[in-house]
């Protein structure tokens, strides 16, 4: 899972994965709207940890399980942002829980995303950090990805509260 490659495209694994993610309503990170038939063609392909974060360290930015459908308007307000900055942003213009719950609605380790701190770092220790915090996001949310498909494929209703805490169980 965690080699999957982007999925817009003809990569069925990847859209796979995204049709998980997206099971669970897909809220989008600022206005909570909820991922539906009706408004699937406004949303974007987002990085959740950002493209150009990841480039500078020569890290592989375009995987599927760095991927959320989110709008377009929050897309552009995210822009490059370090996932822990505009966590913090989220947190101050609502609640934590909120927030939490919306991220959590695609799968996404909340914990995992709120690492951040690489400003003041040289760049050899920044790439570093970048490397162990986007390993440690993309290994968790495999295993919350795992967890779904394994639900799902034995004809389970799943809800993402229950995912997140099998993930600590494990």
């Amino acid at each position: 899972l965690k080699t999957v490659k982007w999925p817009k495209g003809e990569n069925v694994r990847g859209r796979a994965i995204l049709a998980v993610s997206t099971y669970l309503g897909a809220y989008d990170f600022a206005d909570g709207t909820k991922a539906n038939r009706e408004n699937l063609k406004k949303r974007e392909y987002h990085h959740i940890f950002p493209d150009a974060l990841l480039s500078e360290a020569n890290i592989e930015s375009y995987l599927s399980l760095n991927c959320a459908l989110i709008t377009n308007t929050t897309n552009r307000k995210i822009g490059r942002k370090d996932p822990l900055v505009y966590l913090k942003e989220r947190y101050d213009w609502t609640t934590q829980s909120i927030v939490d719950q919306r991220l959590q609605s695609h799968l996404i380790p909340v914990d995992e995303l709120a690492n951040g701190g690489y400003e003041g770092l040289n760049q050899t220790d920044k790439n570093e950090k970048i490397k162990k915090d986007f390993d440690v996001f993309l290994t968790s949310r495999a295993r919350l990805m795992r967890l779904a498909i394994e639900e799902l494929v034995q004809g389970k209703t799943i809800h993402y509260g229950d995912l997140f805490e099998k993930l600590k169980s494990e």
